[in-house]
């Protein structure tokens, strides 16, 4: 690996540089795996020696690096062994015929639980992702390292998210999650069903708030129990409502 192209990988952990070349990285065995055999295109391959040893078949054409220019490249805390350059696709353009279920994320801004939201959303089979135009970019690090690879199949949009509840409101049901509300298991979901998820500090924003149709809750345990958390983790509460919501 030359110096040139170390300081090109180095760079692609800030937004600004991602957006300029169109480029990404991915980080770890099991989502570089993924995005090869997906439809991104993967400009070049990088792994360590010994990885190249051991994956023959799958490292086959990949440029070797050392130990200290993957800990340098990685944003992780333990280096992985092989990282994956990735060309960023353009959005496809939203369609409802192709979405009965779908998630809004609503100022999200921990790019780990928006990166879980998206794994959760595949594990159940919803495969759209709208997310407002401050939350976690899809492309950080972060997010791609928390799909585990989910990213290369649910189509993750950008979107004023009151513009797309107006533009859709005839088509879906938009469903907030609130701490109060119907309770989720006493809720019959529509059949195009949209929920929105607010970030835990705030919830959803008013403006979007005012657009919400209905509001489900997730009911707390035992209230004989004075030591209840505030509320849950926003990536926990997807995973509860997609199960719901599919099932």
């Amino acid at each position: 690996m030359t110096l040139n192209e170390l300081k090109f990988l180095c760079s692609l952990q800030q937004k600004k540089f991602r957006s300029e070349h169109r480029c990404f990285l991915v980080e770890g065995r099991k989502s570089v795996n993924e995005v090869l055999q997906s439809d991104y295109t993967v400009r070049q391959v990088y792994a360590t020696k010994y990885c190249v040893e051991k994956y023959p078949e799958f490292l086959q054409e990949a440029v070797i690096v050392s130990e200290k220019e993957s800990e340098r490249i990685s944003t992780l805390s333990t280096a992985p062994d092989v990282f994956a350059l990735v060309k960023m696709k353009s959005e496809i353009p939203f369609s409802a015929e192709r979405h009965k279920k779908i998630l809004l994320l609503d100022d999200i801004q921990n790019a780990g639980n928006v990166g879980t939201i998206i794994r959760t959303a595949d594990w159940f089979g919803i495969q759209c992702v709208i997310c407002s135009e401050n939350t976690a970019e899809l492309y950080n690090p972060k997010t791609i390292q928390a799909t585990t690879g989910s990213f290369t199949r649910v189509e993750v949009c950008t979107a004023n998210l009151c513009e797309f509840i107006k533009t859709h409101e005839n088509t879906y049901s938009f469903i907030g999650a609130f701490m109060e509300g119907i309770p989720i298991r006493k809720y019959s979901f529509p059949e195009y069903s949209a929920i929105i998820l607010g970030k835990e500090s705030t919830g959803i924003s008013p403006e979007v708030n005012d657009l919400i149709r209905e509001k489900i809750t997730i009911s707390r345990g035992s209230k004989e129990t004075m030591l209840l958390p505030d509320s849950l983790n926003v990536s926990l509460s997807a995973a509860i409502i997609c199960y719901e919501l599919t099932y």
